[in-house]
């Protein structure tokens, strides 16, 4: 976590944690589409945001990898966005306590794969190891990728 910005942790926890129970109710609702969906992708991109600019690397990716999921419309998305709730509210306590969470490597080639099974190539070192790197390491620009662009996703009226 940045040290200059620690000061900014507990508002981080307090919107996270509101974040997260909004994401835990309309998970159910997501394999639906229209407004379920749409909320759990805002959720999702705002708590990676938030994280990224705290610096906490492997909360970040792992909201990455779960709006990559949603996006691509992952088999057994609803069970995947529940262990992701679950995950992200157990990180958010060892936020809250002052430390840095870990990775869930299981969880993330789980959320790339959709079915567990990570081709060799999908499945990054550090996710075999549990730990995180910084977020970009693969050239990505903070806030594009998984993201929709246009409302191209929304159902129609």
């Amino acid at each position: 976590m940045e040290h200059e910005l620690a000061d900014l942790v507990p508002v981080f926890v307090e919107e996270a944690r509101e974040r997260i129970d909004h994401l835990t109710a309309v998970t159910p609702r997501v394999p639906a589409g229209g407004e379920a969906a749409i909320v759990a992708k805002r959720e999702l991109h705002t708590l990676k945001g938030s994280a990224r600019m705290l610096g906490l690397d492997a909360f970040a990716e792992l909201c990455h990898a779960a709006e990559d999921a949603l996006a691509a419309g992952r088999p057994r998305l609803v069970e995947l966005l529940t262990r992701t709730a679950d995950r992200l509210a157990a990180m958010l306590a060892v936020v809250a306590a002052g430390e840095e969470p870990e990775a869930d490597g299981e969880l993330l080639t789980a959320l790339r794969a959709g079915d567990g099974e990570a081709p060799a190539a999908a499945k990054p070192k550090e996710a075999e190891e549990g730990r995180s790197k910084r977020i970009g390491r693969r050239g990505e620009v903070p806030g594009e990728a998984g993201v929709p662009r246009g409302g191209a996703e929304r159902p129609a009226r």
